[in-house]
């Protein structure tokens, strides 16, 4: 089994590059063991329509994490 937490510690909103970057650290299990790391973290966004599904309009379009 493969699992993963993460705990954001810092998040930084662009609105002009409309990403977000999170910070922070990450642990991994793979078949019960654990290995602990950070988090660098960039999602892209862009608005959308609303809907019931999405009621805020917020799609992610990309993400890319830096290791």
């Amino acid at each position: 089994m493969v699992g993963q937490k993460v705990y954001p510690e810092k998040m930084t909103i662009d609105e002009k590059t409309k990403s977000i970057k999170i910070t922070g650290d990450r642990i991994t299990s793979i078949q019960g063991i654990k290995a602990a790391g950070t988090l660098n973290l960039t999602l892209y966004y862009s608005m959308g329509n609303i809907n019931l599904e999405n009621p805020w309009g917020v799609y992610i379009i990309k993400e890319e994490e830096k290791l």
